[in-house]
């Protein structure tokens, strides 16, 4: 996703430039630039993807430097792009809040009556789309 590896691209470099990562100044640029292209709250799940990540890396890198990193760890980088193959891959994040699904899952009687299992699924998830050709 673009978004993502945008702020990714920017924290990356203010990092390797020994900078932090500038994470309310990245964030603030970001989302004024992506919010009325595709919403503000699907960039506000791409930029908190993108901190979940870091915040991740930064716990890595702690754990390291107290001798706590799992043994079969040998090598730590910070967050890389979105990509798939080594081509991009399209993402689409979508807030719990945007969306229901209503799905059957099991159907099945029980002495002549007919019982309907059905699950109300709220989630976040990513839409993965495949470019063919």
């Amino acid at each position: 996703m673009r978004a993502y590896n945008e702020i990714n691209y920017e924290r990356r470099q203010n990092f390797f430039n020994k900078q932090g990562i500038r994470r309310r100044e990245t964030y603030k640029k970001c989302y004024d630039k992506y919010k009325k292209e595709i919403g503000s709250a699907t960039i506000q799940q791409v930029l908190n993807k993108n901190d979940e990540d870091w915040r991740s890396f930064f716990e890595q890198l702690k754990a390291k430097r107290e001798d706590r990193l799992p043994l079969f760890i040998k090598k730590l980088n910070p967050p890389g792009y979105k990509k798939r193959d080594d081509k991009r891959e399209l993402m689409m994040f979508i807030r719990k809040d945007q969306y229901e699904i209503y799905e059957i899952r099991s159907v099945f009687t029980d002495w002549g009556r007919l019982v309907i299992c059905a699950y109300h699924i709220r989630a976040i998830f990513v839409l993965r789309v495949i470019r063919v050709g």
